[in-house]
């Protein structure tokens, strides 16, 4: 009897956009959604598409449900859902409707795409400077992380910055995250590295005068987005004088233009 009410209530037609579309697997994610929303009860919802799910559905229907989404949805739809969602709760309780949501609502958040993509490490990334940015007392240069490792990983965010004299010591450093004078930021985004690909971010500093609160540095340390140790690069002209020891970088990008 239970099993026949869950029947009816979920295959009943359903209008999104002014579409009526057959009752089925995508209805029962939105009633399951929409019965979250009304409960409080409301989580992400997870799921790689297999072959099947993404030929059945309409691309441009597959996508996180909000609040907001459920307007466009006709009242007879919602009360349908709901009437789905009801019987549902009625076989399997709230367990039984977190299990059907898994197996029927699709993954759209790209962070979860990357969940299993461990984060770059110095142990598996080397840094590099390149090319030479100058103009009215600003130097600069290309940063680059490049993956050394055997398979891929990941780099979100801004690097860590530090400066060392010629004998490895550390000298007086402040850096700042954001746009550079050669360069705009780009902004925080996830970049996944296969083994061999390197990301990019603009690095640079206002020349020193001579003057007692000029760093004097051969090396800079860079240290990859959410990691605790660095790599060390030469830097081209070294030793260079830098302005009271402030280092200016955009975060990590795909490509990062090179302005002389």
């Amino acid at each position: 009897m239970r099993a026949r009410a869950v029947t009816a209530a979920c295959q009943q037609p359903w209008h999104i956009r002014g579409q009526e579309k057959p009752g089925g697997p995508r209805q029962l994610a939105v009633a399951i959604e929409i019965a979250s929303l009304f409960t409080g009860a409301a989580r992400p919802i997870s799921r790689k598409v297999s072959e099947t799910d993404a030929a059945a559905l309409n691309p441009q229907e597959v996508q996180r449900a909000t609040p907001e989404r459920y307007t466009m949805l006709s009242k007879s739809s919602i009360t349908a859902a709901l009437a789905c969602a009801a019987a549902l709760a009625v076989v399997g309780g709230t367990a039984a409707l977190a299990s059907q949501a898994a197996s029927a609502a699709p993954a759209t958040a790209p962070a979860a795409a990357a969940v299993s993509v461990p984060r770059c490490l110095t142990q598996n990334l080397s840094a590099g400077l390149h090319g030479d940015q100058a103009l009215v007392g600003n130097r600069g240069f290309i940063l680059t992380l490049t993956n050394t490792g055997s398979s891929e990983c990941s780099l979100y965010g801004y690097p860590g910055l530090g400066l060392q004299d010629a004998s490895h010591h550390v000298r007086p450093s402040h850096t700042h995250w954001g746009g550079t004078y050669f360069d705009q930021d780009p902004g925080r985004h996830l970049i996944v590295l296969s083994p061999g690909e390197t990301a990019s971010a603009d690095f640079a500093y206002f020349s020193g005068t001579g003057g007692s609160t000029d760093s004097v540095a051969t090396y800079l340390e860079v240290t990859p987005p959410n990691d605790f140790t660095y790599l060390v690069v030469r830097i081209p002209g070294a030793p260079v004088r830098i302005d009271r020891g402030n280092l200016y970088v955009t975060a990590m990008a795909r490509h990062t233009p090179y302005n002389t």
